[in-house]
């Protein structure tokens, strides 16, 4: 409630008024806790701009420049039970700067800049990044008795949504170091064996809008999962077998995009690992066949529509995970690497492109910050068959 002109007047709170007011309190007080850096120094008018920058408004319209163009390409956050006035401030703010570099002005992207470092020293300097807190659900948390009332369907979705996020956060993870291993020849920090969760649900349970949907569509997919309850690890075994009973096919047949991504990642771990091994010299019988399986799954899939194809782009399209064929094709050349080395007349440069005698593969150099060297790869070897390359 407010004064105006002698009477009163109801003034309608933004939802997220307590919010932008959080980040700002938070983002003094990490300034505070570290007063002998000189880029932690904190005045009023800095508090002013961060106010400005983190108002309300800025927040609803940054959130939404995430959701529309950074989400579909990241899809871990359960959607339709996330509200932004109950989640943590520091991940608000973070979601924000990524939006606000995402809109169409340019001085959104530009301030969002100027607050990077302070929210990123923020963020990390959490209990919860120097201490491990368990995860206190169990995967048949939404498994019991209780289900047909309204009150456990509704807990049941939202311990679905908590386990689903956990399980997508753990795989984007390795999805980026395996990205890292394509693009930069890093030495990749995680085995495939570490993915020791279930694999990730097919798009209409996750973006079911009710617990109703939900339920309906979790009941939908129990009856196609031929094999039971699969890990991705598991997943990710299966398309390596020599020989495929009906289920198993029908288990990758029925895969969606995102686990399907996940394999074609996975090969370039394994081929890494591979190369760098005793049998380097041999190409890995497991990966050979897993290629071979991937791609006639792929091949019997409805093609991916085109970017092109809505103007008015939502959650639910398709992002990078489209370019999954791609990958698979980046691992059957780093599965050849041995051979495509003496086609390119790589050997011939390689003491001029590295001081050691460590064997980078197709790659001039180990931990590139340059993606200059797989571009010119992709170039040159534009016109391999494939296909042949597997027989």
């Amino acid at each position: 409630m407010g004064q105006a002109g002698g009477g009163t007047q109801n003034i309608r709170v933004h939802h997220l008024t307590k919010k932008a007011c959080e980040i700002v309190q938070g983002l003094r007080d990490s300034a505070f806790e570290r007063p002998q850096q000189q880029n932690s120094k904190w005045t009023e008018a800095l508090e002013n701009a961060c106010a400005r920058f983190f108002s309300p408004p800025n927040l609803d319209k940054f959130l939404s420049a995430f959701w529309l163009f950074w989400y579909p390409n990241w899809p871990v956050f359960h959607r339709p039970t996330f509200a932004a006035s109950k989640r943590s401030p520091k991940l608000i703010a973070a979601m924000t700067l990524m939006g606000a570099c995402l809109t169409s002005e340019k001085s959104d992207g530009e301030q969002a800049i100027t607050w990077l470092e302070r929210v990123e020293e923020w963020v990390f300097s959490g209990e919860e990044f120097r201490e491990h807190h368990p995860f206190p659900y169990t995967a048949d948390s939404y498994g019991r008795e209780g289900f047909v009332s309204l009150k456990f369907r509704y807990n049941a979705w939202n311990l679905f949504a908590i386990k689903e996020e956990c399980t997508r956060s753990v795989l984007f993870v390795f999805l980026l170091d395996c990205a890292f291993i394509i693009f930069n020849n890093t030495t990749p920090r995680m085995v495939v064996r570490e993915l020791q969760y279930d694999i990730v649900c097919p798009d209409a349970c996750f973006h079911a809008v009710n617990p109703d949907e939900w339920l309906k569509c979790m009941d939908e997919w129990a009856e196609k999962r031929s094999l039971g309850t699969l890990s991705i690890f598991d997943l990710i075994e299966v398309s390596l077998k020599e020989e495929l009973s009906p289920e198993e096919w029908h288990t990758l047949e029925q895969a969606n995009l995102l686990n399907l991504f996940a394999i074609a990642s996975a090969f370039h771990n394994l081929i890494f690992h591979h190369h760098n091994g005793p049998e380097s010299h041999t190409k890995s019988m497991r990966v050979s066949r897993g290629l071979r399986n991937w791609v006639r799954v792929w091949g019997d899939r409805d093609p991916i529509p085109s970017e092109n194809d809505n103007s008015q782009p939502d959650l639910t399209r398709v992002g990078f995970m489209r370019y999954a064929r791609e990958y698979w094709s980046l691992a059957v050349i780093f599965h050849n690497q041995n051979e495509y080395k003496v086609k390119l007349d790589l050997r011939r440069h390689e003491g001029t492109m590295r001081q050691s005698n460590e064997d980078t593969g197709l790659l001039p150099v180990m931990d590139s910050s340059d993606m200059g060297p797989i571009h010119e790869l992709v170039f040159r070897l534009q016109d391999v068959d494939l296909n042949e390359a597997l027989r």
